[in-house]
């Protein structure tokens, strides 16, 4: 190979690393600045989406076998309520909940509650079955504090 053969591979080389860092530090920078990294002096306000937990109770550890397979699933669920009565009136209709439940659980297959979605349906389903059995008050939100399938 002659020696401007050489010397322009070599050039040519070192332009393509030089542009390929120029671009990543760019778009790194891009990326930091659109993406939270840098503020660039502005303040930002810390979001204080959190409230207060209204009276939250037990209704306790389900295993259920999934329709179509050999698939089960396991799941404790805590729910929580509006006002402080509806906590007893819970507890008086637990086998009534209960087996409402049960029956959501066993209606479901494997790739119903998989997915984030298929939970997100499942705590819809048990909030409104549950509401649908009380007198007064009613279930503000669902809480799964163990979700297994097996």
């Amino acid at each position: 190979m002659s020696e401007d053969k050489k010397s322009g591979l070599n050039y040519s080389l070192i332009l393509g690393i030089l542009i390929a860092v120029v671009l990543a530090t760019g778009i790194s920078y891009f990326m930091m600045v659109n993406l939270g990294g840098f503020n660039q002096g502005e303040e930002t306000e810390v979001s204080t989406t959190a409230r207060e937990l209204g009276p939250i109770t037990e209704v306790g550890e389900f295993l259920v076998n999934l329709t179509g397979g050999r698939r089960f699933i396991r799941v404790n669920i805590t729910v929580e309520v509006n006002e402080d009565d509806v906590v007893e009136e819970i507890d008086k209709r637990k086998p009534q909940i209960r087996d409402t439940i049960i029956s959501i659980l066993r209606s479901k297959e494997e790739e119903e509650v998989t997915s984030d979605q298929g939970a997100m349906e499942i705590r819809s389903e048990v909030m409104e079955n549950i509401n649908e059995k009380l007198l007064e008050g009613e279930v503000t939100n669902v809480f799964f504090t163990e979700f297994v399938i097996q």
